[in-house]
């Protein structure tokens, strides 16, 4: 996605762009519809602050019983550029540089980052998720199981039985 620089005003100004995720993901299996993205570019002198939003749908498999589900992932993220002709400003805020006579800003590599970096290590359909059962392997969140659920470790075997003859 590219902004025009040449001619922005100072008020603060909206994109929106409706495209294939494949533009920014490499992930056509999980990411296969549209994505939308918002950015809001805030001009602030001689810097600018880019306020993005994007909505993504994609078919992930949850990491705890296996099952397949359909779930549109948001993100938001905002970031900072600043002029190279800007000259010597400090900010405690981490930025990139605008080259001297650019006209255009590809976010293309900000809208990735804020993807990837925003999408949870692990993924569940649910946050009640069960999972399998350790022991058969049943989905718990569709079937229950006629498994023990207290296992005991044959080191302590020993113990249990001195703990069932007391009482």
């Amino acid at each position: 996605m590219r902004i025009q620089l040449s001619g922005l005003p100072l008020e603060p100004q909206t994109f929106e762009h409706r495209g294939a995720a494949d533009e920014y993901i490499n992930d056509r299996d999980t990411f296969s519809g549209d994505i939308y993205i918002q950015a809001i570019i805030h001009r602030e002198g001689n810097s600018l602050r880019l306020n993005l939003e994007a909505e993504l749908p994609g078919q992930f498999i949850c990491h705890r019983c296996g099952d397949s589900f359909t779930r549109t992932h948001c993100f938001k993220g905002e970031y900072f550029f600043i002029s190279d002709e800007g000259g010597g400003l400090s900010t405690d805020r981490e930025f990139s540089i605008i080259p001297k006579g650019a006209v255009s800003l590809d976010i293309s590599q900000e809208i990735r980052d804020m993807i990837l970096l925003g999408l949870p290590a692990k993924i569940l359909c649910s946050n009640d998720c069960r999972g399998l059962c350790p022991h058969c392997g049943v989905n718990l969140n569709k079937d229950e199981c006629a498994c023990q659920t207290e296992v005991i470790d044959p080191r302590w075997k020993a113990l249990q039985k001195l703990k069932n003859e007391k009482s």
